[in-house]
């Protein structure tokens, strides 16, 4: 069995053979909580993708900027 913590923080994986009971599982997870619990707590916080916001990227921060009279998606500004 193993536990898999969603990208986001928003879920958590259960992954297990189709043999073992479902109360194993939970059982398995209950003894897993601490590190359930530590790697949510290391997760970065969400950040909104919304115009003016920063977000990490490539290990510096950059601002997101929504220009609607622009076309031809996504690019990267000095």
């Amino acid at each position: 069995m193993s536990i898999r913590v969603d990208p986001r923080g928003e879920h958590l994986h259960l992954v297990m053979p189709r043999r073992v009971a479902l109360a194993e599982g939970f059982a398995f997870a209950e003894r897993e909580k601490d590190w359930i619990a530590e790697s949510l707590e290391g997760m970065a916080p969400p950040h909104p993708f919304v115009d003016g916001a920063e977000i990490p990227l490539l290990g510096e921060a950059r601002t997101i900027r929504h220009r609607p009279e622009s076309k031809g998606g996504v690019w990267l500004e000095e």
